[in-house]
């Protein structure tokens, strides 16, 4: 939305009253058109809107227009959208019928196969999770999504050189997928490869997504481990900053202060990790609880 607000009424007047922001995009002068306030000054009809894009498409990337999709090729793909959006609002059986339709309809669907083996993968059978993710690559052997899906499959099979391999070509089809980068960085580190090796790719995946908040608290452990506590507690407190109630990295900053003898900063990080614990870390949070108690009576 170009202009916003929670207050219908207001954002009346700001749409019609208020200057558009520029974009620093190619596009911004056909948005800019598009949103002008008086009548005479936008386009006067769908296929001059249409001429502009064609020229705008053409110009930047020194093609010709591809042709429009065919008819059974759109149905195909709302079946694709209806299906993964039935599956992000929970609802895994209705998402699984409409996607098996979309491949009834066509087989070739790396799409629907990948969507179809996320659906298995949530419900944890995991094998038919891996045959929808090895069926989208057959249809399409670089589709990055597939390839990403089924590497995370191998990892937690212990198969690290397969995982490695499928990671690498997910980043190779598209080098701005930070969550591949992410867990090729997860894959180095849980199979015992070089650290740096995990320490760079944690940070590729943070150069293209500086808010990725589980990619500092990874970046804090493995830089822990390599001792360089400057660094961990650095990225620990970045991950925090992006997601306050990220209670492992307050578990871990509170052990990396307790190692460097910090232990009013250690107490504090322990209890943060305490009030948003949820019930899945009660083993940690005794723990967390036995450890205060030490460091608050020490002998």
């Amino acid at each position: 939305m170009p202009f916003y607000s929670n207050n219908p009424n207001e954002w009346e007047h700001l749409h019609k009253n208020e200057p558009i922001n520029p974009l620093p995009h190619d596009l911004f002068p056909i948005v800019k058109k598009c949103l002008e306030k008086t009548p005479d000054q936008r386009y006067e009809n769908f296929d001059e809107l249409k001429d502009s894009l064609i020229e705008q498409y053409q110009k930047i990337t020194k093609k010709s227009v591809p042709s429009p999709p065919m008819e059974g090729e759109l149905e195909i793909w709302e079946l694709n959208n209806k299906g993964i959006s039935l599956f992000r609002l929970g609802l895994n059986e209705e998402a699984k019928l409409v996607l098996k339709d979309s491949i009834k309809k066509s087989s070739n669907n790396p799409v629907a196969y990948n969507n179809l083996g996320l659906i298995y993968e949530s419900r944890e059978e995991l094998d038919k999770a891996k045959i929808g993710y090895v069926e989208s690559l057959r249809f399409a052997p670089d589709y990055p999504h597939a390839n990403n899906n089924l590497g995370n499959i191998l990892l937690n099979e212990g198969n690290c050189d397969d995982a490695i391999k499928h990671f690498k070509k997910a980043i190779r089809s598209d080098n701005s997928y930070y969550t591949a980068y992410f867990n090729l960085a997860n894959t180095y580190y849980r199979c015992g490869k070089p650290l740096i090796f995990a320490i760079k790719k944690y940070f590729d995946a943070l150069n293209i997504n500086p808010n990725y908040a589980e990619a500092y608290g990874n970046l804090g452990v493995v830089a822990f481990d390599l001792k360089w506590f400057g660094c961990s507690e650095k990225a620990y407190n970045n991950a925090i900053k992006i997601k306050p109630d990220y209670e492992e990295c307050y578990y871990n900053l509170g052990n990396l202060y307790r190692k460097n003898n910090q232990r009013t900063l250690a107490i504090e990080a322990y209890r943060k990790f305490i009030h948003y614990a949820g019930p899945n870390l009660a083993k940690e949070v005794e723990n967390a609880k036995t450890i205060i108690s030490k460091l608050s009576n020490p002998i």
